[in-house]
């Protein structure tokens, strides 16, 4: 089963969405994920995530249920997924810290709200126990193909601070820094648009010694050996370079960041303007029948978060 869905999946595989992240979810599951390289994205908003998903169709989205609505308007939202013609592509799962009542109740929101994700319960959950359950998660995404056939998360640069710095010595002992535009970075790679005097100079395995990369302002000095060059125009060539290896985790640290932060903040932007989804779920929930069976076995925490009509 999992071979066919990860056959199914995009070939550069699927955004992962959490939804109203809580601490134990962001440090267990956001981060983590970031760090093995799984493309995750967080939405603090239950109003916001339906135009976020209808920009990233096809996506897997967990949502956090321990607050912001109840538990039955969080499953008549994840319902009504199904029929939306964009949003029904979207594989969804709960997540939350508490407990529920019975059995019964876990499987009657499994099957209302079509959750193909399942739900992940972490309450009272600790050391190897909490392994097991991040292992699962992993698994579901893997099932569902979500790495597709990449393996390092990579981010454009156009519109952000980000370059390096290169220097070159003529004939007559003169030194001269050049300044450069970052193409588009990973944990594992940067492309760069190459100056004109390094233009033929260059082929896959030279290194490029004490080069100078800023990232919105951080900075990072390395070496960087070419593993592909491109000419996609005339007078225009990008080198794809991997950092050297003595290159430390604090400096690596600061590329993640770097991608993890920009591509948040480039999906930020695309629902820039878009209205807030005002559909009252609980209302919807108490008119549901099959909703009005499910038990709550407790009250969502109270986080602060506006949960009114605006």
């Amino acid at each position: 089963m999992s071979e066919v869905l990860a056959e199914n999946a995009p070939v550069c595989g699927r955004k992962v969405f959490f939804v109203n992240p809580s601490y134990k979810i962001r440090t267990h599951f956001v981060d983590i994920l970031r760090n093995q390289e799984y493309e995750v994205y967080t939405i603090d908003k239950w109003r916001d995530v339906k135009n976020y998903l209808r920009q990233n169709p096809d996506s897997i989205c967990f949502f956090g249920i321990d607050s912001q609505l109840t538990i039955p308007a969080w499953t008549a939202m994840a319902a009504s997924f199904e029929n939306d013609p964009v949003l029904k592509t979207c594989i969804l799962g709960f997540m939350t810290e508490q407990s529920f009542k019975d059995t019964g109740t876990a499987l009657k929101i499994l099957n209302a709200a079509h959750l193909k994700a399942g739900i992940t319960t972490l309450g009272g959950m600790g050391g190897g126990a909490l392994e097991l359950v991040e292992r699962k998660v992993q698994g579901v995404l893997d099932m569902n193909g979500a790495k597709g056939r990449r393996q390092y998360v990579r981010c454009s640069c156009f519109h952000e601070e980000a370059f390096i710095y290169l220097s070159n010595t003529d004939a007559a002992g003169k030194t001269t820094m050049f300044q450069e535009k970052v193409v588009d970075i990973s944990s594992a790679t940067i492309a760069v648009n190459l100056p004109t005097f390094l233009h033929g100079t260059l082929k896959k395995g030279s290194w490029l010694r004490n080069v100078i990369i800023t990232l919105n302002g951080r900075q990072i000095t390395t070496n960087l050996q070419v593993f592909l060059l491109k000419n996609i125009a005339q007078d225009v060539e990008i080198a794809i370079l991997t950092y050297s290896e003595k290159l430390d985790s604090v400096n690596r640290s600061i590329i993640k960041n770097f991608v993890v932060d920009t591509l948040q903040k480039q999906v930020n932007m695309s629902i820039n303007g878009l209205a807030e989804d005002n559909t009252d779920y609980a209302l919807i929930a108490q008119n549901e029948q099959y909703l009005l069976d499910l038990v709550e076995s407790r009250k969502p925490k109270d986080d602060g978060k506006d949960n009114k009509k605006k």
